[in-house]
């Protein structure tokens, strides 16, 4: 059969063949699969056909585009080199890359589905399109959408630094004033989102980075919903969307009309987090989470962390309020609640004479090399 594919899909036919992923026969009924959606003006890359075809599951897919990245060093699709993979979100897998024309690096983020119909692309472009919109320092920026070779991506702006969920897990629990003031940035972020009309629906601890300038920025817009756009096409009745440990009630419930106070509950969730050093619902069975956001109590954070206050706790309470009503009824009514908290806590803190000028808000590095260079990186409570 002759072989209509791209270098990568060629390679990556060798490495499932290596692997012993996929047998001779596959490979052809995969190829024959592939030349017939080519002949009617579809192009799909041969390791989603062989994914929509469930000859491979999708942690297989990246495993093996792992191993011919590692193999090749770097692979070439349209305008970028992939060169690792950095990430994986609900709608795809993310890779370092360089962007050839501008030689710089980026964050690519290539669709992978089982379900690969229009709506999905459609969706998936979308996604992009939502990004590109927006501009805020503690927004990860988008660059590029497109497609090429079969694969369906776009391109954003590469953090190099730690997620919040890996800060936590190995520092411990952050101190109020970081907590609060990356709450707040993060609520800066999101209202400059809401304001264009994009609703985020999957906040938390894993999707907030710390730059190397110690800014914290929110990434993946993986399932963001635009207002006043009909997307009966995109979704199906019921559906939630968000991950479970973080997601609203009414996500969870997946009620229509999800609007921007969603996006603060589970920002809220996200400063419990920080505060406590463990995750809302923690003794809770994962497949029982999502009826915790319906029903359950969240614990008063002061109960599982002593150093917490209750003005702090309780401004933690007010953002993961059950009923939407009780929460702050905006990220910009939410940015000031949490300046004005962070405000009284520095009053309160000495970062000594370093940092004498009060003006200006320290960073996550500042406050870090504070707390080491006093205590250190604080236990999670028992």
């Amino acid at each position: 059969m002759i072989f209509r594919g791209t270098l990568f899909d060629r390679e990556f036919a060798r490495q499932a063949l290596a692997e012993h992923r996929l047998t001779e026969s596959q490979v052809n009924e995969i190829i024959g699969a592939q030349m017939g959606q080519l002949d009617r003006g579809i192009q799909h890359a041969l390791p989603i056909i062989a994914h929509e075809m469930d000859f491979l599951s999708r942690p297989l897919v990246e495993q093996l585009i792992r191993h011919v990245l590692l193999r090749m060093h770097r692979v070439h699709l349209g305008g970028y080199d992939l060169l690792r993979q950095i990430g994986r979100g609900g709608m795809g897998v993310v890779f370092l890359a360089e962007q050839l024309s501008l030689k710089r690096p980026v964050a690519l983020k290539l669709l992978i589905r089982r379900d690969m119909s229009q709506r999905f692309v459609d969706r998936f472009k979308r996604e992009g399109r939502a990004c590109a919109q927006i501009r805020h320092q503690s927004l990860v920026a988008a660059f590029d959408v497109g497609s090429a070779d079969g694969w369906n991506y776009f391109s954003m702006e590469y953090v190099d630094g730690p997620t919040i969920s890996r800060l936590v897990r190995e520092g411990g629990a952050l101190s109020e004033l970081e907590a609060i003031g990356i709450a707040r940035r993060i609520s800066e972020a999101l209202a400059c989102a809401h304001d264009a009309g994009i609703i985020h629906r999957d906040v938390k601890p894993g999707n907030i980075m710390i730059g190397s300038a110690g800014v914290p920025k929110l990434c993946d817009l993986g399932l963001a919903r635009i207002r006043n756009v009909d997307e009966s096409e995109l979704y199906e009745p019921g559906t939630t969307l968000g991950s479970r440990r973080y997601m609203s009630p009414e996500q969870a419930r997946g009620l229509a009309g999800v609007d921007a106070r969603s996006d603060i509950y589970s920002l809220g969730l996200t400063l419990f987090f920080m505060l406590t050093g463990v995750p809302p619902f923690s003794d809770v069975p994962k497949d029982q989470v999502m009826l915790e956001h319906i029903r359950g109590l969240l614990e008063w954070p002061a109960d599982i962390n002593p150093n917490i206050s209750d003005e702090v706790s309780a401004i933690v309470w007010r953002m993961a309020a059950k009923e939407p009503d009780r929460r702050p009824q905006s990220a910009h009514q939410a940015v000031e609640e949490l300046r004005k908290l962070e405000e009284k806590l520095k009053k309160a803190v000495d970062f000594g004479p370093a940092n004498t000028d009060t003006s200006k808000p320290p960073t996550v590095r500042e406050i870090q090399d504070a707390r080491d260079q006093s205590d250190g990186p604080r236990e999670k409570p028992q």
